[in-house]
C-alpha cells in the first residue's frame, strides 16, 4: 500500500513540474510560419547586429531582452540564433581529432603489403569518415537569421 502511496505522489509531483510555465525564446519563420522553441537556460550562439558572437547559457530578463555571461542583449540587436550544444561540441572536436591523427597510420599501412595493406585501408576509410563526422556535428545546427525568422520571448513571471 506504501508503495501506492509512492508512485502517487511521483506521479504528482512529475505531473506538475511538466506543466510548469517554461519560459523560452519562440522562433517563427516569416514565410512558412513554422515556429521553434528554445527553452531558457540552453546553451546558444548569438550573432549581433554589431558583430559580437556570444555563446552561452542564456537567461531570459523581460519580453525583450536576455542575458548571456551576463551581458544584456535586446532581441531586435540579434542577427541570428543558434542552437550550440556542448555535448555536440565534444563529440565532434573529438571525431575531428581522431580523423587528423589516425589518417596518416592508414595512410601508411595501406602502402605496405599484405594484411598491413587491408588494415591500412580500413582505417584509412574510417578515418575519414570520423573526420566527415566531425565536421558534420559541429556545423549541424542551423543559423536562425533575421532576416527570415522573428524571434519572440515567451516569459512568465
Amino acid at each position: 500500500m506504501n508503495i501506492t502511496y509512492l508512485f502517487l505522489a511521483l506521479f504528482l509531483i512529475n505531473s506538475s513540474l511538466t506543466y510548469a510555465k517554461q519560459n523560452y525564446i519562440e522562433l517563427t519563420h516569416f514565410e512558412k510560419g513554422k515556429t521553434k522553441s528554445i527553452q531558457e537556460g540552453k546553451r546558444i550562439k548569438i550573432n549581433t547586429l554589431s558583430g559580437d558572437k556570444i555563446i552561452g547559457k542564456f537567461r531570459i530578463l523581460n519580453e525583450e531582452t536576455i542575458v548571456i555571461k551576463g551581458q544584456e542583449i535586446r532581441l531586435d540587436s540579434i542577427e541570428s540564433i543558434k542552437r550550440k550544444s556542448a555535448l555536440a561540441g565534444i563529440i565532434g572536436t573529438y571525431l575531428m581529432v581522431a580523423g587528423i591523427v589516425a589518417t596518416p597510420f592508414g595512410f601508411a599501412a595501406a602502402l605496405s603489403e599484405g594484411l598491413g595493406a587491408a588494415i591500412g585501408g580500413v582505417t584509412l576509410v574510417g578515418s575519414v569518415f570520423a573526420l566527415g563526422s566531425g565536421i558534420l556535428i559541429n556545423d549541424f545546427p542551423v543559423n536562425n537569421k533575421n532576416s527570415k525568422w522573428n524571434y519572440n520571448v515567451v516569459y512568465h513571471e
